[in-house]
């Protein structure tokens, strides 16, 4: 974990180092350019939260460094709130993980996936058909969670209604 700062505001993120080039993992950036050394890519919702466009500076201050500051060099849109995404160097440099990954993106098939699952240093191995089945049944729940509440709403609306109408 790491905190950003800027213009007084600060709050927790989740920086991600990014090899060069991505093939993998693509950003959409929605302002601005990609990582590069010295320049970071906040999400959307971190960059409203610290008050901070391109251009702008931030204060990254991690366990195993001092505080370092970054130029942001883009706004890109994701499904985390609290991401940031540095070059993969840099993001390892700050967060103590010089030469190390915490996780990867590899494309292969199911022999790929059963060598890596067989290596006593790999934690996790997670297909993308298995990353897509999760992702579809919890919005299956969230969209079970939401139907729920919309007739308890309706149900109290009704309610309201008739005890206003006696």
């Amino acid at each position: 974990p790491a905190q950003l700062a800027a213009a007084g505001r600060h709050t927790d993120t989740q920086l991600t180092g990014l090899p060069s080039p991505t093939s993998l993992q693509h950003l959409r950036i929605v302002a601005g350019q990609p990582p590069a050394p010295g320049r970071i890519v906040l999400s959307e919702q971190l960059a409203s939260k610290l008050g901070v466009k391109t251009g702008g500076t931030v204060t990254v201050t991690t366990s195993h460094t001092s505080r370092q500051r970054l130029t942001v060099s883009g706004i890109a849109r994701t499904l985390a709130s609290q991401q940031a995404f540095l070059p993969q160097r840099q993001a390892g440099t700050l967060l103590g993980l010089t030469n190390r990954a915490t996780s990867l993106y590899v494309a292969g098939d199911a022999n790929v996936a059963s060598t890596l699952r067989a290596d006593p240093a790999v934690a996790r191995v997670t297909s993308k058909a298995t990353a897509l089945t999760s992702m579809r049944q919890l919005v299956s729940e969230l969209s079970g969670l939401i139907t729920t509440m919309l007739a308890i709403s309706l149900g109290v609306g009704a309610l309201f209604l008739v005890s206003s109408l006696a």
